[in-house]
């Protein structure tokens, strides 16, 4: 399976998604490690807003944009005639 991941790419972005993916794997021990040891200091405190799950920060995505305002509903053609029943919606 990694090697259809990889194949078609160069050997120097082979080296970089190799590079970026130990990085990764460095940050997240290395996190854990201070996450866990200011949650244990600041036990008493509020402290999973000091120390929060890298995974929980990645999965709050970016906002939304706003959708465009449904197009309004066109003016009747003709003027409607006094005493008729409304046109069906």
């Amino acid at each position: 399976m990694l090697d259809a991941r990889t194949a078609g790419r160069s050997a120097e972005e082979q080296r970089q998604r190799e590079l970026l993916t130990r990085a990764w794997t460095l940050l997240l021990q290395v996190y854990g490690e201070v996450a866990g040891t200011g949650r244990w200091l600041e036990r008493h405190e509020d402290s999973a807003t000091l120390y929060p799950s890298l995974w929980a920060m990645g999965r709050k995505g970016r906002p939304r944009k706003a959708r465009p305002a449904a197009p309004a509903a066109p003016a009747p053609a003709t003027p409607p005639t006094p005493g008729a029943p409304p046109p069906p919606a």
